[in-house]
């Protein structure tokens, strides 16, 4: 938005169409064509619901379409590609990850401001990932891959670092 809309205009110049095309996508398309690619997901959960038709399965299934290789949701790719019994562990290791999480707010001392905000920080990025896989093809993507990995990796060591020196954060 900086870059595209408030510096052009700042120089009085047009801006260079980057939320007009958003605006006009989204009046258009507001589903921007997902529906179908939900629906091919569905389909393929419903002809084999245990196992999922494999890793790319997706891509092979859903390729008359011509839209994208994979269903923009991470919760019907998952589904979809490895079935049943591999999105329930994942989500069962998702909410235990949150609880964990959750349990550090008893071992911060209530004056540990600064450990209250890393915490609150580390909810609301584990929060946008999974709202925001629900609409992008971030299993999928290698740079959403890796920024997955580095908030995995920082929440796992923080929270090791808070159990580890009883709560106060190490300085």
């Amino acid at each position: 938005a900086v870059l595209y809309v408030v510096i052009p205009w700042f120089l009085d110049l047009p801006s260079m169409g980057f939320l007009e095309s958003i605006v006009e996508r989204s009046l258009n398309s507001p589903g921007s064509r997902r529906g179908k690619l939900w629906w091919c997901a569905i389909e393929m959960i419903v002809d084999r619901p245990w196992f999922g038709f494999g890793p790319v399965g997706y891509a092979n299934f859903c390729s008359p379409l011509k839209i994208a290789a994979h269903p923009h949701n991470w919760v019907l790719q998952i589904f979809s590609e490895w079935g049943f019994f591999s999105l329930f562990i994942l989500i069962v290791l998702i909410v235990r990850g949150l609880i964990l999480l959750r349990s550090s707010k008893s071992d911060l001392v209530f004056y540990d401001s600064r450990g209250l905000l890393i915490l609150v920080g580390f909810f609301g990025a584990g929060f946008a990932i999974l709202v925001d896989g629900l609409f992008s093809g971030l299993l999928v993507m290698p740079v959403s891959q890796l920024w997955i990995v580095i908030y995995l990796g920082l929440a796992i060591g923080w929270f090791k670092g808070v159990h580890e020196v009883g709560g106060k954060i190490s300085r």
